[in-house]
């Protein structure tokens, strides 16, 4: 569940991120809302930096709980940028 909130470390009114300003204002300033911390970009290198380190079970729960975050909001109206930058 606490993986599912990390995508909206990138919007300061958002519950994690209220717990992390000084890493919530940066993103929200210099990409804003639904770019890169909704991106694949994002999530293919978290799950790679954390396959190495937890076993199958947690990794694949952290991954899941990550990725379903924005696959619901990609079916809001405002979506999501999967591949960010381009």
């Amino acid at each position: 569940a606490a993986f599912a909130l990390l995508p909206d470390l990138d919007k300061r009114q958002s519950i994690v991120g209220r717990m992390f300003p000084f890493i919530s204002e940066p993103l929200d300033y210099h990409f804003g809302h639904r770019t890169f911390t909704h991106s694949l970009l994002l999530q293919c290198l978290v799950a790679c930096l954390l396959y190495r380190w937890l076993p199958y079970g947690w990794w694949l729960a952290l991954v899941c709980g990550l990725v379903s975050h924005s696959v619901g909001d990609m079916l809001t109206p405002s979506g999501v940028a999967w591949f960010w930058p381009s």
